[in-house]
Parts: structure tokens; C-alpha cells; sequence
């Protein structure tokens, strides 16, 4: 199983444990949101990894 991490209104989480009725009406960000095309740094040290 595999799960995205992401930040609901600036703290990290992970996905797969996340309900989505604890989000609603809070800011997600998710791994491409910081730039559409993987040019932040925290994308590209995704991609390292």
C-alpha cells in the first residue's frame, strides 16, 4: 500500500490516515503543489529519494 503525504493547513500527514471530513474547509497541499512543474526543492528531493 502506498500513501501520498501532504499538509493539511501547514502540518504534514499522511493520506491514508487522514478522514476527509477532518479536512473540510482546511488548505491541502499536496506533493505537486508547490510547483506544477517539480522545479520546488522539496519536489526535487522527492525525486531523489
Amino acid at each position: 500500500m502506498s500513501t501520498m503525504p501532504l499538509q493539511v493547513n501547514g502540518k504534514s500527514t499522511r493520506s491514508c490516515v487522514t478522514p476527509i471530513s477532518s479536512v473540510v474547509d482546511k488548505k491541502i497541499t499536496t506533493i505537486e503543489g508547490p510547483s506544477l512543474h517539480g522545479e520546488h526543492k522539496l519536489q526535487k528531493a522527492w525525486v531523489a529519494e
